[in-house]
């Protein structure tokens, strides 16, 4: 059975013509990170998110089971959007393509309760400055509360940053 994904994007400016496109996914969890190295062993796989995680940790986190926006589910409005402030990049040459992805917890308020990265874009030399950038704006976004039979439940939403330095 295949199902439908809903994608809003929008495209965010940044300095030394670079342009990073948010996409914010809404759509099932995946089964693995595409184009993230493979890597069986067990403590590995328990120290790394995996697709999912906001499904299985929400009712720990918010005390309640979360719904997770998909083909039948539709994303609450955003009343709050905040673009990530990318640092200057360090002098030098510094290339790089992919996406960051992750997940997200939001609130029965509609607040943004936790994040999960579950994959950072392959950039040349490393540059953690990024990931935290979009941690940062991701912390700060708010969604009007999601209802379920009239009452305010949490909700998992996952996030797609695009991502092309040339």
């Amino acid at each position: 059975m295949r199902t439908a994904c809903v994608w809003q994007t929008v495209t965010i400016p940044v300095a030394l013509a670079a342009t990073v496109g948010l996409t914010i996914g809404l759509a099932t969890p995946a089964h693995g990170a595409a184009g993230s190295p493979a890597d069986n062993s067990q403590a590995s796989q328990a120290a790394k998110p995996r697709p999912g995680s906001c499904d299985r940790e929400a009712a720990k986190l918010v005390g309640q089971k979360a719904v997770h926006v998909g083909a039948r589910v539709e994303p609450p409005a955003k009343v709050r959007h905040v673009s990530p402030k990318f640092p200057q990049l360090p002098p030098g040459r510094t290339v790089g393509s992919g996406f960051w992805l992750g997940e997200i917890l939001v609130d029965r308020t509609g607040a943004v309760a936790h994040i999960w990265v579950l994959r950072e874009p392959r950039i040349t030399p490393p540059f953690p400055p990024l990931n935290q950038a979009i941690l940062d704006a991701l912390q700060q976004w708010k969604y009007e509360p999601f209802l379920k039979k009239g009452e305010p439940v949490p909700i998992c939403i996952t996030v797609t940053v695009n991502i092309n330095w040339q």
